[in-house]
């Protein structure tokens, strides 16, 4: 079968334009999902929600993440929604009844109007208890403070649920 000239022009003209059309959807597709699919949705502040980010100070340099790791940097530094817990409304009203925590964790106890007990928790740790006076306002502070980005911060919110899943198979 011969082809004509003009008829061999006009699918070569289709096929280079399907490929163009091709590489614009699949721009159009990758730009999409890097605006769209791949981020967290943002909100403003309000009274019941809050954008916070637990370790701003854990954003570091390449440079620096070269020769101490890259750790959980990324979650550290992402802002995340929470909600607001007012302390008065709060299950009757919560009052502060001591503080507790340990070398890294500062919190804080609250009793319920009804005798409930509840504990609040810093997520992020502080080292200043156990850094050595003579390395105190030097790189090795920098650095040992810096070891809390090892540390996931918001693996203690999966604890309810696995330890409720341990508890159902135990049964």
């Amino acid at each position: 079968m011969k082809f004509k000239p003009a008829r061999l022009a006009l699918t070569l003209y289709l096929k280079h334009l399907m490929f163009r059309l091709n590489q614009i959807c699949l721009f159009s597709l990758c730009i999409f999902l890097a605006y769209h699919g791949l981020t967290q949705t943002t909100t403003e502040d309000t009274s019941a929600y809050r954008i916070v980010v637990a370790g701003p100070e854990y954003g570091k340099p390449l440079s620096w993440q070269k020769l101490w790791g890259r750790n959980w940097r990324v979650d550290w530094k992402t802002p995340v929604n929470v909600p607001t817990l007012y302390l008065d409304k709060f299950d009757g009203g919560l009052t502060a009844s001591r503080t507790n925590g340990g070398n890294e964790t500062k919190g804080l106890r609250l009793k319920s109007a009804n005798g409930k007990e509840y504990a609040l928790r810093s997520i992020n740790k502080s080292r200043s208890d156990v850094v050595p006076k003579e390395v105190k306002n030097t790189f090795v502070e920098d650095i040992i403070r810096d070891g809390v980005s090892m540390s996931q911060p918001y693996a203690s919110f999966c604890f309810a649920h696995h330890g409720a899943a341990c508890r159902s198979l135990s049964y």
